[in-house]
Order: structure tokens, then C-alpha cells, then sequence
């Protein structure tokens, strides 16, 4: 690829993601045979601010979505306890003990087989320390 068609695309990569929130370095690298060399860079980052695109490295990004996501899902709670939808979090409550439960441990499967037996009651155990 020539300097020219490598200007050109680099160009064209930073039209294209003029619309996105941000780019990462990785998918711009693509572009490169080699090595950029350092004008190459001043050029991108001459043309990140021109078109205000952002560059991450896909690691950053990745946080960042996350972020947004986990960010969106407090939100969407704040909303729910705002509108007193109580019963969607006693459902997701539910599903976590569900998958607490699941669980292959020695010691949860113990407790889960004891949970199962019912306890006694005040007049039981009245019962049972005069047999003794």
C-alpha cells in the first residue's frame, strides 16, 4: 500500500467513525502493513481531533461498555424502586438464590439438605428435654 492510499484510508477511518462514540487503536492498526512511523502518528492524531473520534485500546473500551452497561442496570433499578417495583427485585433475588443453590459445594449441598428438614417447635423441644 502506498503512502498515499494509506493516507487516504486513514482518512476514510476516521470519517466513518465521525458518527461512533469512540475507535480503538487495534482496529486502526488493521490499516498498517508495518510499524507506523511518527509522522503517521501525528497525522492520526491530527485527524482524531479534526473529526473528534476518540481512540482506546480495545481493553479500555471494553471497560468503558461495561461501565455504561452497569451503569444503565443501576439506573434501570433506581427507576423500578422509584415506581415501587418490588416484585421484579424479589424476582431477581429469586434467581440468585436459584443459582446459589445450584452450586456443586460440599458445604452448600450439606446446608441445603439440612434447610429441608424442618425445625422444631417450642413444645417439641419442651417435649424432647423432659424425655432426657
Amino acid at each position: 500500500m502506498t503512502a498515499k492510499e494509506l493516507n487516504k484510508a486513514i482518512d476514510t477511518f476516521f470519517t466513518e467513525h465521525k458518527s461512533k462514540d469512540c475507535a480503538t487503536y487495534e482496529s486502526l492498526i488493521e490499516l498498517f502493513e508495518k510499524q507506523p512511523t511518527a509522522s503517521q502518528a501525528k497525522n492520526i492524531l491530527k485527524l482524531a481531533l479534526k473529526n473528534k473520534v476518540c481512540l482506546y485500546t480495545s481493553s479500555e473500551n471494553a471497560k468503558r461498555l461495561n461501565d455504561k452497561e452497569s451503569q444503565a442496570r443501576r439506573d434501570a433499578q433506581r427507576k423500578m424502586l422509584a415506581n415501587n417495583e418490588s416484585d421484579q427485585f424479589d424476582i431477581l433475588k429469586e434467581h440468585e438464590l436459584l443459582e446459589w443453590s445450584r452450586s456443586d459445594s460440599p458445604v452448600r449441598m450439606y446446608l441445603r439438605e439440612m434447610g429441608q428438614i424442618p425445625l422444631l417447635t417450642k413444645e417439641e423441644e419442651i417435649e424432647i428435654s423432659k424425655k432426657n
